[in-house]
């Protein structure tokens, strides 16, 4: 890589480029001493500027920015450097006016890139950037719904589990005292048992399934006191359920399947009504 000029741009182009494992770093300057600094700092060599059509012939990438009133690198001087070679030459001309000359891109394996050329390319990256950081914002968003969704859905699941777990001790319990009568007054095979069982299954699974879909709703729009209420009146979760956002009418609309808790409640806020 041959660097032409010590200004500030050019140098941070040619940071950036050194990092990509480059051979060899020459560095041209109109003062040598700077040239010396810039080719110490990054590892590379020092050139005079007035030899720099020795070094071109070998370079791969060519950084020029001297602020020259006039071309540092014309047509004639590129086309005799690539002369009988085959590798491609990039030219990245980062200096206003511009040090090398345009027409060069009509050289073969030549590559020309100046400050316009690179304007776009930022625009066009910056561009692509920022439609890339829209898709992931909306990944994100989408994500935190679903993990919203998935949290609100937690206590909903849980109910809905102790409520399949209690229905189905009874509905076990049931089918067995059936097949006792059954066996009372005939044998009872094993098909007739699996179509019993079949058949409880069945009809527990009909009877909860708009259960289940209405408590998962309910969770989805965080409706708290609902869950709170149906966890009450099927004695679901006796120890975790926490019923401080019920008001005192509900009661009067809860099934008085568990006498006992029922009472303890409203046995519990009217303690707290007193207080």
């Amino acid at each position: 890589m041959l660097v032409i000029g010590a200004g500030e741009i050019g140098v941070l182009v040619a940071k950036a480029l050194a990092e990509k494992d480059i051979e060899a770093i020459y560095i041209a300057n109109r003062t040598y001493k700077k040239a010396e600094e810039i080719a110490y700092e990054l590892g590379g060599h020092a050139v005079r500027l007035d030899d720099i059509r020795d070094y071109l012939p070998g370079a791969d990438v060519v950084i020029s920015g001297t602020g020259a009133p006039h071309y540092i690198l014309t047509r004639e001087i590129v086309e005799k450097a690539i002369k009988g070679r085959e590798r491609k030459l990039l030219l990245i001309d980062i200096a206003n006016p511009r040090d090398i000359e345009e027409s060069v891109v009509e050289l073969e394996n030549v590559e020309l890139c100046n400050i316009d050329n690179l304007r776009v390319i930022s625009e066009r990256t910056l561009k692509m950037r920022k439609e890339e950081a829209k898709k992931a914002e909306a990944i994100i968003q989408e994500e935190i719904r679903l993990l919203n969704l998935q949290y609100k859905r937690q206590k909903a699941d849980r109910l809905i589990s102790e409520l399949y777990k209690q229905v189905y001790d009874v509905r076990i319990r049931e089918r067995q005292k059936a097949v006792n009568r059954l066996s009372a007054y005939h044998t009872i095979g094993d098909i007739e048992t699996e179509v019993l069982d079949d058949l409880t299954h069945s009809i527990v699974n009909k009877i909860l399934a708009e259960p289940t879909k209405v408590l998962r709703q309910a969770a989805e729009l965080g409706n708290e006191e609902f869950l709170d209420v149906v966890s009450r009146v099927f004695c679901l979760e006796k120890d975790k359920v926490k019923f401080e956002k019920i008001k005192q009418s509900k009661f009067d609309q809860i099934k008085p399947g568990c006498a006992k808790e029922h009472a303890a409640v409203k046995e519990e806020y009217a303690v707290k009504d007193q207080g």
